[in-house]
């Protein structure tokens, strides 16, 4: 069950008394209940929805009635979640003084329990809820190949902390001084490993580009058997495609993005804040060919190891 008389008061307020010696910003409590306030109206948005496929039902009225419990159980959760992403963080760092807090999955999808991007003491970080055994199997597999690699690539940020249902990771941050080769170097290894680990819905939203490397924040979709099972190509992960949310890079965001051209080949990335140069994609086809080459012949000699730890690993993904 859940208390009315918390919800109704201040979210942040009851937060500032559960962790009684914290350090809040007036920032960290504005985003606290903004937030909560969205989440709220979005229950009734949902109940909106919901109300018109059911137009006619017996139950209507019922469901209708119950719509202000929906939103507190809503907020509950959120409530519930946050605190315990507070708990957790604070344990990691060693430390209780929150400067910022932003919940990214702004749709409040998987129970309301959004990740979360907190700044405690200057130092960023990304609260997850998802369970990480996935990840670090990727994690460990991409680390067999690496020796394999040209460069130091990366594709996925560290765990710091993990338990059974959430995991922190350091937030990737943008820098300035890149080499460009390189990138287009770590494209290639992406694409490849992206392709032969199966890992799909890789839209704009879940790559990130830190420095000379591009970074795969959310793969729990990986070793994806259900689609696409004997024909899966490249276009399944989303990585490039013609769609709207390929994920180098989305059009509708302010970071790269792929062009195709009229024939329907990729023309060049466009960096549309002007942090980086412009990459031109078709005329450095040679080195994203050999980061996909380098990361597959690294794939290949470790197959019968990488078939092992997939098979031998009970974990659970999302398809």
């Amino acid at each position: 069950t859940w208390d009315e008389e918390l919800l109704q008061a201040k979210h942040s307020s009851k937060i500032k008394e559960l962790f009684k010696g914290y350090y809040f910003s007036d920032l960290f409590c504005n985003q606290i209940e903004t937030f909560f306030e969205y989440t709220r109206l979005l229950s009734h948005a949902q109940y909106e929805a919901i109300s018109s496929r059911l137009y006619n039902k017996n139950y209507l009225s019922n469901f209708k009635d119950n719509i202000d419990i929906i939103a507190y159980k809503a907020q509950n959760d959120l409530f519930e979640y946050t605190c315990r992403a507070i708990k957790d963080v604070s344990s990691f760092c060693n430390i209780n003084k929150f400067d910022f807090i932003d919940f990214l999955s702004k749709e409040t999808h998987n129970n309301k329990r959004s990740a979360l991007y907190f700044i405690v003491n200057n130092n960023k970080f990304i609260y997850k809820p998802y369970n990480a055994d996935y990840l670090v199997i990727l994690i460990n597999i991409f680390n067999m190949i690496k020796p394999y690699l040209r460069y130091d690539s990366r594709i996925f940020p560290d765990i710091l902390f993990k338990t059974d249902k959430y995991y922190l990771t350091n937030f990737i941050d943008y820098e300035i001084d890149i080499n460009s080769i390189i990138i287009y170097y770590n494209i290639g290894v992406v694409i490849a490993f992206s392709f032969a680990m199966r890992i799909i819905d890789l839209h704009s939203d879940n790559i990130i580009l830190g420095g000379n490397n591009l970074y795969i924040v959310d793969s729990e979709t990986c070793f994806h058997r259900n689609t696409y099972e004997l024909d899966f190509t490249i276009e399944h992960t989303l990585l490039i495609n013609k769609h709207r949310y390929c994920g180098l890079f989305d059009k509708m965001k302010n970071e790269f993005y792929i062009h195709f051209n009229d024939k329907s080949e990729v023309d060049y990335l466009i960096s549309r804040d002007k942090k980086y140069p412009n990459l031109n994609i078709k005329d450095h086809l040679t080195f994203i060919q050999q980061g996909f080459k380098d990361c597959y012949k690294g794939i290949i000699k470790n197959k019968k190891q990488i078939l092992d730890i997939i098979l031998s690993k009970p974990f659970s993904i999302r398809h």
